[in-house]
């Protein structure tokens, strides 16, 4: 109740107030100080605001003086000077006609593009050249992936250690054939205990009896391209002929998710003529590895589609599809 009471009463006030307000007659007058006022114009003392009237709930209006209007201190300019001060833009350029491109990049021959990967070796190693073909699969499907390996004549031009697994006169046979690594159980064991760090070895072949001890090793080996696998010739009975193969040049190529295949071919201390002849047997393979499930122009020009060449800290060059497939005879 005294809350009530006392909202009433200051409600009364509030009206008297403005019963008060509404019977004066206000005239604006600006505030004077002794400073000196900045140059402006001034509103005369005796000049009326316009006010605004508001209807109250009893019905009668209730006259509210104006805002004071702003001063700006200075001289009062022209809108005619002041954008003659304001400065132009700047002229933009119009833009390229939709149908300019730039012009297409020379594409090199063969021949050609193996001197200038040569001539742009800088480094003070001897670098790998690697190449990259472009394969016109779908490398979604699975009936289409390119896999195999290429006997390279003249070799990759490093040192290969191969390691073998094998027991009993199989092992023995890898021994004389130049192996770096032979074992079997043991061999198996030292690798699943120590993991990716016991691997000291670039190519594995394995003999058929020993493939159900290698699949504990199978998640080890296989992400390193290192697990022996019957379609490359790496698990096989003839020991003596995979060993042989791995330690004079033999490179395997698999295509990627793009359908692109790299493989090394050498290095740049070669010749151009053992280049070549490096890179017509690579070709040879990957004609060989081409899925039979590929009609039309996939199983015809369009198998391989582009090129390219570089060397280890050379940028790379391409070369024209033409001069690619004029090196194979398995067209």
């Amino acid at each position: 109740m005294l809350r009530l009471a006392a909202r009433s009463v200051f409600a009364r006030r509030a009206a008297d107030d403005f019963r008060l307000l509404g019977s004066r007659t206000h005239a604006y007058k600006p505030f004077s100080t002794d400073a000196e006022e900045p140059e402006g114009p001034k509103v005369s003392s005796e000049e009326e605001i316009v006010t605004k009237e508001w209807e109250m709930p009893s019905g009668r209006a209730v006259v509210m003086p104006a805002a004071e209007p702003q001063r700006l201190p200075g001289k009062m300019t022209a809108p005619s000077d002041v954008a003659s001060k304001i400065p132009a833009p700047p002229a933009v350029p119009p833009p390229l006609p939709f149908f300019v491109r730039k012009p297409p990049k020379q594409l090199l021959r063969l021949s050609e593009a193996l001197r200038l990967v040569k001539d742009n070796s800088k480094a003070k190693f001897d670098e790998t050249v690697e190449i990259a073909i472009q394969l016109g699969v779908d490398p979604k499907r699975s009936d289409q992936i390119v896999r195999g390996l290429a006997v390279l004549p003249n070799g990759t031009g490093k040192k290969t250690r191969v390691a073998v697994f094998a027991r009993g006169a199989e092992a023995d046979e890898a021994l004389a054939a130049g192996a770096d690594v032979v074992g079997a159980e043991e061999l198996i064991a030292k690798i699943k205990s120590g993991g990716s760090g016991a691997i000291n070895f670039d190519r594995a072949i394995g003999h058929p009896s020993l493939m159900p001890q290698l699949s504990q090793v199978a998640r080890i080996l296989g992400p390193r391209g290192l697990m022996p696998n019957p379609k490359l010739g790496t698990l096989t009975t003839d020991i003596t002929k995979a060993v042989k193969l791995a330690k004079q040049g033999q490179v395997e190529f698999r295509g990627d998710k793009s359908a692109i295949i790299h493989a090394s071919v050498g290095k740049v201390s070669f010749t151009a003529e053992h280049l070549e002849e490096n890179i017509a047997a690579l070709l040879d393979a990957l004609y060989t590895a081409k899925p039979k499930t590929l009609k039309g122009v996939q199983a015809g020009s369009g198998y391989i589609t582009g090129a390219h060449l570089a060397s280890t800290m050379g940028s790379s060059v391409q070369i024209s599809k033409e001069s690619i497939v004029a090196k194979t005879t398995l067209k």
